[in-house]
């Protein structure tokens, strides 16, 4: 929700227009759910599923399908350090040990 952008209503002197504000992540396919208290519950996928767009904020340009990926291992910090000297290892450590339960709906 933090990260994705809103179609606002905003009046000008032409009358009321709708303008975005924030970052369209609407066609995101991927989330990377991190965080201690997170990746320790059952049910992060689950809670990830909060992260999707819904018709109860129709104003909201989250993504409306995607892939959630947990981090359970907490490498990601270690991953992003590592991409710098070393990429094709860091991509090929991120796709061994991140877990997914499947595509978010």
């Amino acid at each position: 929700t933090r990260q994705a952008g809103t179609l606002e209503q905003v009046y000008t002197l032409m009358g009321m227009v709708y303008g975005q504000t924030g970052k369209d992540v609407t066609d995101v396919r991927a989330l990377v759910v991190t965080g201690g208290a997170i990746i320790h519950h059952p049910r992060a996928t689950a809670m990830a599923q909060h992260a999707l767009y819904s018709i109860k904020t129709p104003s909201s340009h989250k993504p409306r399908m995607a892939t959630a990926y947990i981090d359970r291992q907490y490498i990601l910090g270690a991953m992003g350090l590592l991409s710098g000297t070393h990429p094709d290892a860091a991509l090929e450590i991120m796709k061994k040990e991140l877990e997914t339960d499947g595509a978010l709906q």
